[in-house]
């Protein structure tokens, strides 16, 4: 058994571990983050080749980073347009996620003009909500780990994998995987 759901999951899916034994692993909490894809056909936008960037939180509570992906990658946007990718929430401002369509809206919009003069209607307006996306590695995170450890030696063929353990990011999952993956072929004999 292999998972990689997120900590809240695992009842559900691993019945045969007590609530005590899942404790340090459920007790992970997750930032909750509202990104909005902002498209515009054509843009007025500055010109500058960067990435995006972060938004200190002594700046905006609300506003965690905007990143702009068309300037990265191709065809992410039509040619002459421009495509914003804007995350707002986090744990510095978890109701953000509760917030409406529309205020959602009116604060992206706030934003863009404040920040990098945008004021043109947007063609594309997507918001998206994830309420569990960013598992927060605490002080209590070696608790998780060691119970992690425990209960694949307790269960052998049982892999809790993904973001509750070994980072939260892409490479960190890619690393994962191939562990896991040369692990179960070494213990299997493949």
């Amino acid at each position: 058994v292999i998972t990689t759901a997120p900590a809240p999951a695992l009842p559900c899916l691993l019945p045969f571990l007590s609530t005590e034994d899942l404790a340090p692993i459920t007790a992970l909490r997750y930032a909750p983050i509202v990104q909005v894809a902002w498209g515009m056909r054509a843009t007025k936008l500055p010109h500058f080749h960067a990435f995006g960037g972060l938004v200190p939180s002594h700046e905006d509570g609300e506003l965690l980073g905007i990143l702009h992906p068309s300037a990265c990658f191709e065809e992410r946007a039509p040619k002459g347009g421009t495509l914003l990718s804007i995350f707002l929430g986090g744990m510095r401002a978890p109701e953000v996620i509760d917030y409406s369509d529309e205020a959602i809206e009116a604060l992206v919009r706030e934003r863009l003009q404040r920040l990098l003069g945008i004021t043109s209607e947007p063609d594309l307006l997507h918001i998206s909500r994830h309420r569990l996306a960013i598992p927060q590695y605490e002080a209590s995170s070696g608790a998780r780990f060691e119970r992690i450890a425990q209960l694949e030696e307790r269960y052998p063929g049982l892999h809790l994998a993904g973001a509750i353990r070994d980072g939260i990011g892409i490479p960190d999952r890619i690393k994962q995987g191939e562990a896991l993956a040369r692990l179960i072929s070494k213990q299997h004999g493949a």
